[in-house]
């Protein structure tokens, strides 16, 4: 049975893009408060324009922090992933949540949406989702493409 996860060399990647927009966020957040604790003390004067400048960087900060926190969030759970693939069958194993599994025979659709490899099933209504910096993304497409061909994407609107 092959084991597909996300492997060290996206984990280092991302390592290094967390600690960068955090850091940012951080020191963004940190510059706003010196600069409103400056201006509350009385060393910077009333008649300077800094009032904005303070806003931006204490609600950018909270901002970008709304934007990170869910794709952090989703990393943590993509990281936990481990898919298996055998001759039959492929499964997803997370710990904490029950295995998915889904024979190749069962399979209703395969297609790629924006970074992802979904596969469906029909009745019972099943879904395993690959995200595409897992090692061996290839491999584990051109095995499920020879059980089943990719749909094409459902277009809306038309």
């Amino acid at each position: 049975m092959l084991e597909f996860k996300i492997g060290k060399d996206v984990l280092k990647r991302e390592a290094k893009f967390r600690l960068l927009s955090w850091g940012t966020v951080l020191i963004m957040l940190l510059g706003g408060v010196v600069l409103l604790a400056l201006r509350v003390s009385g060393h910077i004067s009333d008649s300077s324009n800094l009032g904005d400048v303070v806003v931006l960087m204490i609600v950018g900060p909270a901002v970008i922090a709304i934007v990170l926190a869910p794709r952090e969030g989703q990393r943590r759970v993509e990281r936990k992933m481990v898919f298996a693939l055998d001759d039959t069958r492929i499964v997803r194993r997370m710990q904490g949540h029950p295995d998915i599994e889904i024979a190749f025979s069962e399979i209703e659709t395969l297609r790629e949406e924006l970074r992802w490899l979904v596969i469906t099933t029909a009745e019972p209504r099943r879904k395993i989702a690959v995200p595409n910096d897992v090692n061996g993304y290839e491999l584990l497409r051109a095995e499920l493409v020879k059980h089943h061909p990719t749909s094409a994407r459902p277009r809306i609107g038309k």
